[in-house]
Protein backbone atom coordinates (compact mmCIF):
# COMPACT_ATOMS: atom_id res chain seq x y z
CA UNK A 1 0.00 0.00 0.00
CA UNK A 2 2.77 2.09 0.99
CA UNK A 3 4.68 1.62 -3.00
CA UNK A 4 1.09 2.15 -4.17
CA UNK A 5 0.59 5.77 -2.20
CA UNK A 6 4.61 6.77 -3.65
CA UNK A 7 3.89 5.46 -6.86
CA UNK A 8 1.06 7.52 -7.21
CA UNK A 9 2.60 10.81 -5.70
CA UNK A 10 5.62 10.32 -7.73
CA UNK A 11 3.08 10.12 -10.92
CA UNK A 12 1.80 13.58 -9.43
CA UNK A 13 4.60 15.30 -9.60
CA UNK A 14 5.92 13.90 -13.17
CA UNK A 15 2.44 15.18 -14.33
CA UNK A 16 2.89 17.97 -12.97
CA UNK A 17 5.74 19.10 -14.59
CA UNK A 18 4.68 17.84 -17.73
CA UNK A 19 1.22 19.15 -18.16
CA UNK A 20 1.06 23.07 -18.65
CA UNK A 21 -0.14 25.73 -16.33
CA UNK A 22 -3.66 27.28 -16.37
CA UNK A 23 -1.96 30.45 -17.80
CA UNK A 24 -0.11 27.92 -20.46
CA UNK A 25 -3.28 26.69 -21.50
CA UNK A 26 -4.63 29.55 -22.30
CA UNK A 27 -1.60 30.76 -23.83
CA UNK A 28 -2.08 27.90 -25.70
CA UNK A 29 -6.07 28.34 -26.59
CA UNK A 30 -5.44 31.98 -27.27
CA UNK A 31 -2.84 31.24 -29.65
CA UNK A 32 -4.35 28.59 -31.72
CA UNK A 33 -7.78 30.95 -31.90
CA UNK A 34 -5.19 33.65 -33.16
CA UNK A 35 -4.17 31.01 -36.18
CA UNK A 36 -8.14 29.98 -37.07
CA UNK A 37 -8.72 34.11 -37.05
CA UNK A 38 -5.60 34.45 -39.49
CA UNK A 39 -6.50 31.74 -41.77
CA UNK A 40 -10.19 32.85 -41.62
CA UNK A 41 -9.29 36.61 -42.85
CA UNK A 42 -6.89 35.03 -45.57
CA UNK A 43 -9.62 32.93 -46.60
CA UNK A 44 -12.14 35.46 -47.11
CA UNK A 45 -9.56 38.26 -48.44
CA UNK A 46 -8.67 35.35 -51.15
CA UNK A 47 -12.08 34.34 -52.01
CA UNK A 48 -13.59 38.22 -52.10
CA UNK A 49 -10.34 38.81 -54.51
CA UNK A 50 -10.58 35.68 -56.68
CA UNK A 51 -14.50 36.69 -56.97
CA UNK A 52 -13.64 40.02 -57.66
CA UNK A 53 -10.88 39.71 -60.38
CA UNK A 54 -11.26 36.38 -61.92
CA UNK A 55 -14.20 37.93 -63.85
CA UNK A 56 -15.02 39.52 -67.27
CA UNK A 57 -13.38 43.18 -66.76
CA UNK A 58 -12.22 42.10 -63.73
CA UNK A 59 -8.68 43.62 -64.17
CA UNK A 60 -9.30 45.74 -67.66
CA UNK A 61 -11.82 48.21 -65.64
CA UNK A 62 -9.69 48.43 -62.24
CA UNK A 63 -7.06 50.93 -63.26
CA UNK A 64 -5.42 50.08 -59.66
CA UNK A 65 -4.86 46.79 -61.60
CA UNK A 66 -5.27 46.64 -65.24
CA UNK A 67 -2.16 45.13 -67.13
CA UNK A 68 -0.94 47.79 -69.34
CA UNK A 69 1.83 47.92 -72.03
CA UNK A 70 4.89 47.07 -71.06
CA UNK A 71 6.69 49.64 -69.51
CA UNK A 72 10.18 48.49 -69.74
CA UNK A 73 12.66 50.69 -71.75
CA UNK A 74 12.52 48.58 -74.77
CA UNK A 75 8.52 49.21 -75.23
CA UNK A 76 8.58 52.80 -74.50
CA UNK A 77 11.02 53.13 -77.42
CA UNK A 78 8.35 51.36 -79.51
CA UNK A 79 5.49 53.62 -78.27
CA UNK A 80 8.08 56.56 -78.81
CA UNK A 81 8.63 55.20 -82.29
CA UNK A 82 4.97 55.12 -82.74
CA UNK A 83 3.70 58.29 -81.51
CA UNK A 84 6.42 60.07 -83.66
CA UNK A 85 5.44 58.37 -86.73
CA UNK A 86 1.47 59.54 -87.37
CA UNK A 87 0.56 56.76 -90.29
CA UNK A 88 2.38 54.25 -88.06
CA UNK A 89 0.57 55.59 -85.14
CA UNK A 90 -2.82 55.65 -87.29
CA UNK A 91 -2.54 52.09 -88.22
CA UNK A 92 -1.11 50.63 -84.58
CA UNK A 93 -3.60 53.02 -82.71
CA UNK A 94 -6.56 50.11 -82.38
CA UNK A 95 -4.08 47.34 -81.76
CA UNK A 96 -2.11 48.94 -79.30
CA UNK A 97 -4.72 49.15 -77.19
CA UNK A 98 -6.71 45.48 -78.26
CA UNK A 99 -3.52 43.76 -76.98
CA UNK A 100 -3.60 45.51 -73.33
CA UNK A 101 -7.63 44.18 -73.44
CA UNK A 102 -6.05 40.53 -74.48
CA UNK A 103 -3.75 40.78 -72.27
CA UNK A 104 -6.07 41.81 -69.26
CA UNK A 105 -8.82 39.20 -70.20
CA UNK A 106 -5.47 36.51 -70.36
CA UNK A 107 -5.18 37.53 -66.61
CA UNK A 108 -8.86 37.08 -66.00
CA UNK A 109 -9.51 33.96 -67.04
CA UNK A 110 -5.50 32.77 -65.30
CA UNK A 111 -7.13 34.24 -61.61
CA UNK A 112 -9.95 31.57 -60.55
CA UNK A 113 -6.87 28.79 -60.40
CA UNK A 114 -5.52 30.29 -57.16
CA UNK A 115 -8.33 29.65 -55.26
CA UNK A 116 -7.16 26.36 -54.67
CA UNK A 117 -3.25 27.31 -54.19
CA UNK A 118 -4.46 30.18 -51.46
CA UNK A 119 -6.54 27.48 -49.62
CA UNK A 120 -3.61 24.99 -49.20
CA UNK A 121 -1.43 27.66 -48.19
CA UNK A 122 -3.74 29.00 -46.03
CA UNK A 123 -4.33 25.53 -44.35
CA UNK A 124 -0.67 24.91 -43.52
CA UNK A 125 -0.51 28.45 -41.37
CA UNK A 126 1.48 27.69 -38.30
CA UNK A 127 0.73 29.16 -34.88
CA UNK A 128 3.89 30.42 -34.64
CA UNK A 129 3.36 32.00 -38.25
CA UNK A 130 0.28 33.70 -37.26
CA UNK A 131 1.32 35.43 -34.32
CA UNK A 132 4.17 36.95 -36.62
CA UNK A 133 1.90 38.08 -38.76
CA UNK A 134 -0.75 39.25 -36.21
CA UNK A 135 2.19 40.94 -34.85
CA UNK A 136 3.36 42.34 -38.29
CA UNK A 137 3.13 45.43 -40.32
CA UNK A 138 -0.21 46.57 -42.12
CA UNK A 139 0.57 43.74 -44.87
CA UNK A 140 2.37 41.29 -42.90
CA UNK A 141 -0.91 38.43 -43.96
CA UNK A 142 -0.51 39.13 -47.35
CA UNK A 143 3.41 39.21 -47.55
CA UNK A 144 3.28 35.94 -46.00
CA UNK A 145 0.50 34.56 -48.22
CA UNK A 146 2.82 36.35 -51.43
CA UNK A 147 6.60 34.84 -50.04
CA UNK A 148 4.71 30.82 -49.86
CA UNK A 149 2.43 31.03 -52.24
CA UNK A 150 3.60 33.05 -55.51
CA UNK A 151 6.20 30.23 -56.96
CA UNK A 152 3.09 27.98 -57.16
CA UNK A 153 0.55 30.56 -58.67
CA UNK A 154 3.28 31.49 -61.04
CA UNK A 155 3.46 27.62 -62.18
CA UNK A 156 -0.34 27.53 -62.56
CA UNK A 157 -0.43 30.94 -64.07
CA UNK A 158 1.85 30.12 -66.70
CA UNK A 159 0.32 27.47 -69.01
CA UNK A 160 -2.81 29.12 -68.74
CA UNK A 161 -1.79 32.93 -69.70
CA UNK A 162 -0.11 31.40 -72.37
CA UNK A 163 -2.64 29.73 -74.17
CA UNK A 164 -5.45 32.37 -73.28
CA UNK A 165 -2.35 35.42 -75.26
CA UNK A 166 -2.30 32.28 -78.19
CA UNK A 167 -6.39 31.46 -77.79
CA UNK A 168 -7.03 35.53 -78.50
CA UNK A 169 -4.15 36.34 -80.66
CA UNK A 170 -2.20 38.71 -78.10
CA UNK A 171 0.73 37.23 -78.89
CA UNK A 172 -0.06 37.97 -82.78
CA UNK A 173 -0.46 41.24 -82.13
CA UNK A 174 2.43 41.65 -79.98
CA UNK A 175 4.27 40.42 -82.66
CA UNK A 176 2.84 42.46 -85.53
CA UNK A 177 3.66 45.58 -83.32
CA UNK A 178 7.24 44.33 -82.45
CA UNK A 179 7.63 42.92 -85.91
CA UNK A 180 6.75 46.62 -87.46
CA UNK A 181 8.96 48.44 -84.87
CA UNK A 182 12.05 45.87 -85.64
CA UNK A 183 11.36 46.41 -89.68
CA UNK A 184 10.98 50.22 -89.44
CA UNK A 185 13.70 51.02 -86.56
CA UNK A 186 15.83 48.75 -87.37
CA UNK A 187 16.09 47.99 -83.75
CA UNK A 188 14.68 44.07 -82.32
CA UNK A 189 13.04 43.80 -79.23
CA UNK A 190 11.71 40.20 -77.66
CA UNK A 191 9.59 40.77 -74.87
CA UNK A 192 8.73 37.91 -73.12
CA UNK A 193 5.16 38.69 -73.26
CA UNK A 194 3.66 35.62 -70.97
CA UNK A 195 6.08 36.01 -68.31
CA UNK A 196 5.43 39.69 -68.21
CA UNK A 197 1.35 38.99 -67.84
CA UNK A 198 1.67 36.32 -65.37
CA UNK A 199 3.57 38.46 -62.88
CA UNK A 200 1.38 41.70 -64.05
CA UNK A 201 -1.70 39.25 -62.85
CA UNK A 202 -0.17 37.98 -59.63
CA UNK A 203 0.82 41.86 -58.83
CA UNK A 204 -2.54 42.55 -59.07
CA UNK A 205 -4.27 39.83 -56.75
CA UNK A 206 -1.60 40.47 -54.37
CA UNK A 207 -2.65 43.94 -54.34
CA UNK A 208 -6.32 43.35 -53.66
CA UNK A 209 -5.60 41.24 -51.06
CA UNK A 210 -3.18 43.54 -49.43
CA UNK A 211 -6.86 46.37 -49.73
CA UNK A 212 -9.05 43.38 -47.87
CA UNK A 213 -6.13 42.49 -45.27
CA UNK A 214 -6.30 46.33 -44.46
CA UNK A 215 -10.12 46.76 -44.36
CA UNK A 216 -9.62 43.68 -41.69
CA UNK A 217 -7.65 45.43 -39.22
CA UNK A 218 -9.16 48.76 -39.69
CA UNK A 219 -12.88 48.16 -40.16
CA UNK A 220 -14.94 46.38 -37.53
CA UNK A 221 -17.52 46.29 -39.99
CA UNK A 222 -15.47 44.07 -42.51
CA UNK A 223 -14.54 41.54 -39.13
CA UNK A 224 -17.74 39.77 -40.35
CA UNK A 225 -17.31 36.78 -37.86
CA UNK A 226 -17.32 36.44 -34.52
CA UNK A 227 -13.93 34.60 -34.75
CA UNK A 228 -12.50 37.68 -36.73
CA UNK A 229 -13.71 40.41 -34.23
CA UNK A 230 -12.09 38.52 -31.34
CA UNK A 231 -8.67 38.20 -33.01
CA UNK A 232 -8.53 41.53 -34.81
CA UNK A 233 -11.14 43.58 -32.46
Amino acid sequence: MKKYGFFMLAMGVLLGFMLPSCSELEDIFQNDETAAGLREALLISTDTTVNQAGVLDGFYQNATIKILFPDDAQSAQILTYINNNPILGAALEGLTENFVQRMNRAAEQATPLAKDIFKETIRNITISDAIGILNGGDYAATEFLENNARPALYNAFLPIVEDKIGEVGADNIWSQVTGTYNTLSGNQVNTDINDYVTNKALDGIFHLIGEEEQKIRTDPLHRVTELLQRVFG
